[in-house]
């Protein structure tokens, strides 16, 4: 049998819409020219963010998104955050059930393109009030090429095994960074990954052996990148059919399906260890400490 017999339901975990500051000749700016392309390639939905949120102000783009997909049941809502040490957004303990109030079940940080660090000095607070909700966390280091990454990989890990309950997705990663991502797969259950540029000969098949289909969100990278490549790769990949439909779609919807919309009644385990603080003349570090998921009370 084909696989084209067997036709799978994709979920975009990596999509853009609106205006960029530099698009491609025929690039779709709406919700309207967005579905478009979904159709033409057999996408069912997809997890989106706005272009304003990214490039210019993550407050003001995650509005837009809401007024841009409004009615559009295909279209399910990504909000890009910062910390809220500047004031442009409130403390995390309010803004993230206000989030939920408005519809958003995942989050997205663009650390690089945004200038801030992962470390607990900066995105603790966020980080637990995300975990406290299961909120799906996408981190994305705008890594433009195949061949190249800019990802802090020890940042990454410290989030993840310091917050064992928050899911954490890498997005756009390629061959480039198979060394840290198998790692984090083979150590911390709450890491996964997006396929749009994980252009590796097997790489699906390896990684459903090695840590299970569960790892894999399907993601196209829309408007940037082609959707055919990574739709082709999930199609053709030497995968059993359940395995396919997981990474297709299935692992995204778990995850939003998993999200708590009430706070849970107890903290614990959601929350890492306080860091000491240092009693000496010099400057205090800041440096986060690392703890491994089994040190967690």
């Amino acid at each position: 049998m084909s696989p084209l017999d067997q036709p799978l339901d994709f979920f975009d975990a990596n999509c853009m819409v609106g205006p960029r500051g530099t698009p491609a000749p025929g690039e779709y700016r709406d919700a309207d020219g967005l579905l478009r392309v979904m159709d033409a390639h057999g996408i069912a939905e997809a997890l989106v963010f706005h272009s304003l949120a990214k490039e210019q102000s993550p407050p003001d783009g995650n509005r837009l998104l809401l007024d841009e997909i409004a009615g559009h049941e295909r279209l399910h809502p990504c909000a890009v955050l910062l910390p809220h040490w500047t004031g442009e957004f409130p403390p995390p303990e309010e803004h993230v059930p206000q989030l939920l109030d408005q519809g958003f079940r995942a989050v997205r940080l663009f650390p690089a393109n945004h200038y801030f660090e992962l470390s607990s000095w900066c995105c603790r607070e966020l980080f637990i009030a995300l975990a406290e909700h299961r909120i799906p966390l996408f981190l994305d280091y705008d890594n433009a090429h195949w061949g190249t990454t800019r990802t802090n990989w020890d940042a990454v890990a410290r989030v993840v095994a310091a917050h064992p309950t928050l899911p954490v997705i890498i997005v756009n990663e390629s061959m480039a960074a198979d060394r840290s991502l198998q790692p984090l797969l083979t150590k911390f259950d709450n890491f996964l990954f997006e396929t749009s540029s994980y252009e590796i000969h097997r790489g699906l098949e390896i990684v459903s052996e090695r840590h299970g289909p569960q790892r894999a969100l399907f993601g196209t990278g829309l408007p940037s990148r082609d959707p055919a490549g990574p739709i082709t790769m999930i199609t053709y990949a030497d995968l059993p059919p359940d395995h396919k439909a997981l990474i297709a779609g299935g692992n995204l919807r778990r995850l939003l399906e998993g999200v708590q919309t009430e706070r849970p009644r107890t903290g614990i385990g959601f929350e890492p260890r306080p860091q000491p603080r240092s009693t000496s003349d010099e400057w205090p570090s800041v440096a986060p400490r690392f703890i491994a998921p089994e040190e967690q009370a």
